[in-house]
């Protein structure tokens, strides 16, 4: 049950309530008339008898989003953890301190829309994802009541087309021979042709080994990459079906064969 005290010129509603076997009243004050303050005891009141988490106390979203990656996003990939920390960093530059409870759906879709005049429409499509997987949890948690993720809109640049991020076959043979008649000049002209040859994503190429390489049969093995993106060192494959062993060509292996005997003579490579 509520009562209420009047404070000067305003009123004071004050709910008893017990938490694990201690009383742990909610109090608030500042309403200009008794009959506000009564309004707002009766919604804290049904919020309470519907579970509804802690109500009166303000969450910032960046923080309720961190600590709700942090506690249910512990099987992912560095690379995608990095992405959820980049996230949590756009929410503390945009809202700051504002409270999950108080973000109403039209400042969210100002949020992706400011998001969409800086990133590609993929990327805003990833962070929205992540903040409405946040959000729903949030919902179930009872901490807020309404879903302002719903049918937002996405906006941003457009992705790139196919034939602007992948060459064709003419101009990547064409590629290919540049690459092989001035393979001498550096070490990431052979990377090239070795990528280009096999498809292998930059990860795994720059994780290869002499050990990876079987000269005999002809063919490399791929059971690991590099992570460069995480400040290196070797790591697992994306999954493992990304395990494979992989015939190479006659050029590949020439390259792949002058390249061994370098590092064998200690001549290393420029």
């Amino acid at each position: 049950m509520a009562s209420y005290t009047k404070r000067g010129s305003t009123w004071q509603y004050n709910i008893s309530r017990v938490v694990d076997g201690k009383q742990k009243p909610i109090r608030k004050g500042g309403f200009k008339t008794k009959k506000e303050a009564m309004e707002a005891a009766l919604q804290v009141e049904l919020d309470l008898v519907n579970g509804v988490l802690n109500p009166v106390k303000n969450y910032p979203l960046e923080k309720y989003f961190k600590s709700w990656y942090e506690t249910f996003k512990t099987d992912i990939s560095n690379i995608t953890l990095n992405s959820y920390k980049a996230t949590h960093n756009k929410l503390v530059t945009y809202f700051n301190n504002r409270a999950i409870q108080d973000i109403t759906k039209r400042e969210y879709q100002q949020f992706l829309n400011d998001m969409g005049m800086q990133f590609a429409k993929t990327t805003n499509r990833k962070i929205n994802g992540f903040i409405r997987t946040c959000v729903k949890e949030a919902i179930d948690e009872g901490l807020i009541k309404t879903d302002f993720t719903r049918k937002v809109t996405i906006t941003g640049f457009a992705s790139k087309k196919s034939s602007e991020k992948f060459l064709d076959y003419k101009a990547s043979q064409k590629l290919l021979k540049y690459l092989a008649d001035h393979r001498y000049e550096c070490l990431e002209y052979p990377m090239l042709i070795v990528s280009l040859s096999t498809g292998l994503r930059f990860g795994e190429l720059v994780g290869l080994t002499i050990d990876n390489v079987d000269l005999k049969a002809g063919k490399i093995a791929i059971v690991q990459q590099w992570n460069y993106k995480e400040g290196g060192g070797f790591g697992p494959l994306k999954n493992e079906a990304s395990e494979r062993r992989i015939n190479v060509d006659k050029l590949t292996l020439t390259i792949l064969k002058e390249l061994i005997l370098k590092v064998k003579n200690n001549k290393g490579i420029n």
